[in-house]
């Protein structure tokens, strides 16, 4: 069905060779493209040919982006996605047996027909508008252009969007060079060498050298091998040079050609589509060996008792020679308590590369270290020593206390003697004289002798009873309210930090700094105190908000414990 609908289209053509894809018509046939590819007038700027440049632009975008990277695809990958994209640009031909190297740019694309072992290199360039026909083995080189379509020299038609195309055919086992440029309606022969950056104008027979611009011919390629690679060298710098050929060729009567010349104008032109079925796989450089000086692998051998182990090795010494090593070593069965679920993995079946080698360690591959034994606790062992021994020390004062009751001193009441109420004003029952009566009015003598005890300053005669100072004369007492609390230090403040930053306020009686019992940290904070509150409201409020140490410190008074 599809065949008979497009049977107007190869009958314009009139070419058993032109046989376009059946969805490249269905896209593109219209009456302009009948009339394009039967060499006729046409308009270019129809909807349907406009589209159909358009697809082509977008297929030949995603075919030029496989040369990005080929080494994330792999080459069969890569081939594969060629060769699918181009089953969708060209016409029918050979997918496997062609190669062509991107980027590439094609007007149309299904008309292009492509025989068996064709090669094109980079920036190849056909402006397929009317068919393109190209031989088996036929190479191109770079920057090669194929032009079929061709414009009215009068301005108006060609400003209107007409068109006209012509085919073109290039022969089987052609080399079209780097740069050369086909003309439309060319028919280029057989075996025809085109030489670089020529511009071929007009039809070519079999067997010759053509170049220059328009292109001539020069010669036959009927050569010796040596005569084609001093062509090749100047084929047109020297006019003799060709009449010189010509008679060497007639010399050597042509009859035997060099089967040099014969393999180089049949090669076998190896693609990246035709070798991703042959290509051997990638080796690993991991697995490859230098062969040269390459020294024997180590032999381990164990006796038959199992006692002795004998390891040869071979080395380069330092005379640059090779010698043997041999070593025993007398082997030791140890026998130890593991767990159970060790000692069941160490029997587990092995697999993968060591599949089918006998369980447990294979020492010539893995290094068998010593056995460490984590025991997990809470908290440090030194911490835990230490509670248990104040709970020790505390279980044993309570058993020496259970049978004990707490009695004063001084009024024998049930209370502790430093909490009595009357010990400013009784002296110790224990102390008193025999009749326990003393003169009214005054007070008793303790009786520091009698008993040989100790009797404190305060109680003894003539002594006061709220006791006296220690911190010398002229310092007064101190403020139990001026303290300052400072907050926002850093962990590394210290002591001798703090007074450098207080050392111009008088009256600092003492400074601490909050610290980590564990560690020897600091907290944050610290407290400086002082014997006068005034002069702890001054430094206050110089050092509050003061920046130290990439901190902005705090100073408060601090609050007295409740």
């Amino acid at each position: 069905m599809t065949q008979n609908k497009h049977e107007g289209v190869v009958a314009a053509v009139n070419d058993p060779a032109f046989q376009p894809r059946s969805e490249f018509l269905d896209a593109i046939d219209c009456e302009d493209y009948r009339l394009m590819i039967a060499g006729e007038n046409y308009n270019a700027m129809v909807p349907e040919l406009l589209e159909g440049r358009l697809r082509m632009k977008r297929l030949c975008r995603k075919y030029n982006d496989t040369l990005g990277d080929p080494e994330d695809l792999g080459l069969e990958k890569l081939a594969d996605k060629r060769r699918e994209l181009l089953g969708q640009m060209l016409g029918k031909c050979d997918l496997t047996q062609v190669d062509i190297e991107p980027p590439v740019m094609f007007d149309y694309g299904g008309n292009i027909f492509l025989g068996d072992g064709v090669y094109m290199n980079y920036n190849t360039t056909i402006l397929d508008c009317a068919p393109v026909y190209i031989g088996d083995r036929t190479m191109f080189g770079p920057n090669v252009s194929v032009y079929t379509a061709g414009h009215p020299i009068e301005a108006g038609p060609r400003l209107a969007g007409t068109e006209w195309a012509k085919p073109i055919r290039i022969g089987k086992e052609c080399w079209i060079g780097g740069n050369a440029v086909i003309t439309p309606g060319v028919t280029i022969g057989d075996r025809v060498v085109v030489a670089a950056g020529a511009v071929v104008t007009k039809d070519v027979p079999n067997d010759c050298v053509v170049g220059g611009v328009p292109a001539k011919r020069y010669m036959l390629v009927k050569l010796s091998d040596a005569l084609y690679r001093r062509l090749a060298l100047n084929p047109f710098g020297d006019r003799n040079f060709a009449t010189k050929l010509h008679a060497l060729e007639a010399y050597d009567s042509l009859k035997e050609r060099d089967q040099r010349t014969f393999n180089y104008l049949h090669p076998p032109f190896p693609s990246i589509i035709t070798m991703a079925a042959a290509a051997p796989p990638k080796s690993n450089w991991a697995d490859e060996v230098e062969d040269d000086n390459a020294l024997p692998a180590p032999e381990i051998t164990i006796s038959e008792d199992g006692k002795t182990k004998t390891i040869v090795e071979y080395k380069i010494n330092e005379a640059g020679k090779k010698v043997k090593i041999t070593r025993r070593i007398k082997m030791t069965l140890v026998k130890e308590h593991v767990n159970a679920a060790v000692a069941d993995r160490k029997s587990w079946t092995k697999f993968g590369a060591e599949k089918g080698k006998k369980a447990g360690p294979d020492h010539s591959t893995t290094t068998v270290g010593e056995n460490i034994y984590l025991k997990l606790s809470v908290g440090s062992k030194a911490k835990q020593v230490q509670e248990d021994d104040e709970k020790q020390s505390e279980q044993h004062l309570k058993e020496q206390l259970k049978d004990k009751t707490v009695a004063c001193r001084i009024c024998k009441g049930n209370h502790f003697t430093a909490r009595c109420p009357y010990k400013d004003t009784l002296g110790s029952l224990d102390e008193a004289g025999p009749s326990g009566a003393g003169t009214p009015g005054e007070p008793e003598e303790p009786a520091a002798n009698a008993r040989g005890t100790y009797v404190p300053v305060h109680l003894r005669a003539g002594a006061r009873t709220t006791g006296e100072t220690m911190r010398g004369p002229g310092r007064g007492d101190r403020d139990e309210l001026a303290t300052l609390r400072i907050t926002s230090l850093s962990e590394e403040a210290t002591e001798d930090d703090l007074r450098e930053i207080f050392k111009r306020f008088n009256g600092i009686s003492r400074v601490f700094v909050a610290r980590d019992r564990e560690t020897g940290q600091g907290k944050g904070f610290a407290f400086v105190s002082f014997y006068d509150r005034d002069e702890a409201q001054r430094a206050m409020e110089k050092i509050n908000g003061m920046p130290y140490d990439h901190q902005i410190l705090k100073v408060e008074f601090a609050q007295p414990k409740k």
